[in-house]
């Protein structure tokens, strides 16, 4: 294991208000990594139908 800390804050991923567990066969995971000042946003669609999304990210002034 390297002696770098891996420090990252959890960020809430939200889909119609309500955090994203399985809506629709979708599935959201988001992460920052302030090492590196990174928003790390991980998205599985387990259904066999074609989604199309759009995110929008509060609380930054940047990406």
């Amino acid at each position: 294991m390297s002696g770098r800390l891996k420090l990252i804050d959890i960020v809430t991923v939200l889909l119609n208000n309500k955090p994203v567990a399985g809506q629709g066969g979708t599935y959201a995971s988001a992460t920052i990594d302030r090492n590196t000042n990174e928003l790390i946003l991980k998205v599985v669609n387990t259904s066999d139908k074609q989604l199309q999304s759009e995110f929008v990210v509060y609380g930054v002034k940047r990406l």
